[in-house]
């Protein structure tokens, strides 16, 4: 590292040459202590990004076991409630190169297919005095249930961001970094490069974010088409059939006809609504032609007996809930190929289930 900066001071100026850090957790307690260091400024030009952080050495669990497999560095929320994945090191460290990529791939699949949006929250909770005075002060987020919501809401979709953090990047990584944010969604991939410069008593922090190509950001803002009734089902239409269409569109009528409430999610692919009955999510229908759901939506509405029929009923039409009811999974699948009798039975689960709200709401 050879790059100077200079800083004047009454009159005078002073020399600062970039350096390294003494070590991989210097930085990281900077950005514990200033995440505003991750430049969110430089990610969003009509609403740049703001930080809170949920925690430091963030545990993320796989499929086969229970316990925690990997620690993330730092878990950031910004004003959205978009999960960010943060892992740190130092420019001389060679994993940052390419193995470092692989280990946040394996961190963000698990974060989004396990994650626990209510542990995020206690986590948060337990690192903030008033975390809700955190959230307005730092996000300008005045409902904190709302907010909360939108973590799950990311989750369930799998809209993450993940952040390399180094000294200085390496071209390998940015080339990576630039392909992958280019081909990725709804997840979003980048880099931010925080330069440090020493000098005549003085230090200065130079953050630059890397990755933001124009061909992903174009691309990336089609993919976030809003959807509404007649959007929606026209595309549905033209991307699948008519007959698939009609028959999402018979459920939807019966939903709003039953009060349920429909939830609207934005996207090119994995956009389209959600049917909410008694403040549980019971399916997702997207544009794409798939039908998504989550477990943990319904643990509360189903006790042990009831969730083993459900899983028996939901598995003949290839949605494969866990055999133990407090399992976060997302059962989805294609509806291409389904016959009458898949909706037939589809409406009968829809049913069974609804009026399990109504009875707990009665």
């Amino acid at each position: 590292m050879d790059g100077q900066i200079y800083v004047k001071d009454d009159g005078d100026l002073h020399a600062l040459s970039e350096s390294t850090y003494e070590a991989e957790e210097t930085l990281q307690k900077l950005l514990e202590d200033h995440p505003n260091l991750l430049a969110g400024e430089q990610m969003g030009n009509s609403s740049p990004r703001r930080w809170v952080l949920v925690g430091r050495e963030f545990g993320i669990s796989d499929e086969e076991q229970s316990a925690h497999r990997w620690s993330l560095d730092h878990l950031f929320l910004d004003q959205d409630g978009l999960p960010t994945l943060v892992e740190v090191k130092r420019s001389g460290d060679r994993r940052i190169r390419r193995q470092v990529v692989g280990q946040m791939m394996d961190y963000a699949a698990n974060a989004i297919r396990y994650g626990d949006p209510d542990r995020i929250r206690r986590l948060f909770h337990k690192r903030h005095e008033d975390p809700d005075a955190v959230l307005k002060r730092h996000l300008g987020r005045t409902d904190p249930d709302a907010y909360w919501n939108e973590v799950r809401s990311n989750l369930d979709r799998g809209e993450v961001r993940m952040l390399f953090v180094a000294d200085q990047i390496p071209s390998e990584l940015k080339g990576i970094v630039e392909f992958l944010n280019g081909q990725m969604s709804p997840a979003e991939v980048l880099a931010v490069e925080v330069s440090q410069y020493e000098g005549e008593g003085y230090k200065t922090l130079v953050p630059r974010v890397i990755g933001q190509t124009a061909a992903a950001e174009q691309k990336k803002k089609r993919q976030k088409t809003p959807w509404d009734e007649e959007s929606f089902f026209g595309e549905m239409a033209r991307r699948t059939s008519e007959e698939l269409a009609t028959r999402v569109r018979n459920i939807y009528d019966h939903a709003r006809e039953k009060g349920c409430g429909i939830e609207w999610r934005s996207g090119d692919d994995h956009g389209g609504f959600f049917i909410d009955a008694g403040g549980s999510r019971l399916f997702k229908f997207e544009v794409c032609g798939k039908i998504w759901t989550d477990s943990e939506y319904y643990e509360d509405l189903l006790g042990p007996e009831e969730w083993q029929e459900l899983r028996a009923r939901a598995a003949l039409l290839g949605l494969e809930f866990p055999e133990d009811r407090s399992g976060r999974k997302h059962p989805q699948r294609l509806l291409e190929g389904t016959d009458s009798a898949w909706w037939d039975e589809l409406e009968d689960i829809f049913e069974w289930v609804r009026k399990k709200t109504e009875g707990q709401a009665s």
